[in-house]
């Protein structure tokens, strides 16, 4: 109890500094049921039966008050304008090479994966060996890779088409995945995570190799505990 009434006070000073030294009007006419009390100020719109109301948000301890374009729902972007993050490339190829370059991956991968169904291996070293194969694309021509990557996933019915594209998009997971496979040990111990991630019927999850001693000390006999003192604490 006395921790929310701390944090009631708070934003109730909160509201009364914000009222006093941030601009737009101090009320708004809402329809009823609408918390108009909730914010001590809104920034002034239209009169429009469909606008809607923007409060002025104000942050006491930055003393900030945030731009009204930050939650105007007219200009929050719908496009994500994050950039794309690829490993550098260790080639210095033209653009034909490097689709040849890919082309030629791609081929390598596909006739590994085909080959592997009607051979006696198992599912994961089918997988890591198509892994091993794709790897040199992630660090020549890292950039082509999300689309070679969806091109495999939807050839061999990985996912629906609309499910490869969502998974492996450069601007999604696609990146991230090239990086990864640019990175990764894909014939050892980071290949069956790998494959694992991909599918639980490629790779069984590997086991974290324990370390020898894992505890330089024995278990004590007695250890050491504390009692509750039943008391709480109010952390703002």
């Amino acid at each position: 109890m006395r921790c929310l009434q701390a944090l009631t006070l708070m934003l109730n000073a909160a509201h009364i500094y914000a009222a006093s030294s941030i601009p737009g009007s101090s009320s708004y006419v809402a329809p009823a049921g609408f918390p108009t009390n909730a914010f001590s100020s809104y920034y002034l719109l239209p009169a429009s039966p469909t606008a809607e109301p923007q409060p002025i948000l104000y942050d006491p301890v930055l003393d900030l008050t945030y731009p009204y374009n930050l939650t105007n729902p007219e200009t929050i972007p719908t496009v994500d304008t994050d950039p794309l993050f690829f490993p550098v490339p260790t080639a210095s190829l033209s653009a034909s090479a490097a689709q040849s370059f890919l082309a030629a991956v791609v081929q390598n991968v596909t006739a590994i994966i085909k080959n592997g169904a009607n051979s006696t291996q198992s599912n994961c070293t089918i997988c890591k060996n198509a892994l091993a194969a794709a790897k040199p694309a992630a660090l020549a021509v890292p950039s082509l890779v999300p689309n070679a990557m969806i091109s495999l996933c939807q050839l061999f019915k990985f996912h629906s088409n609309a499910t490869c594209q969502l998974d492996f998009a450069a601007a999604n997971d696609g990146a991230i995945w090239t990086q990864i496979l640019a990175f990764a040990d894909v014939e050892g111990e980071d290949g069956k995570y790998i494959c694992n991630t991909l599918s639980s019927t490629f790779c069984p999850k590997p086991f974290t190799i324990p370390q020898n001693p894992v505890f330089p000390k024995p278990k004590p006999t007695n250890p050491r505990t504390f009692k509750p003192s039943g008391k709480r604490k109010c952390i703002l």
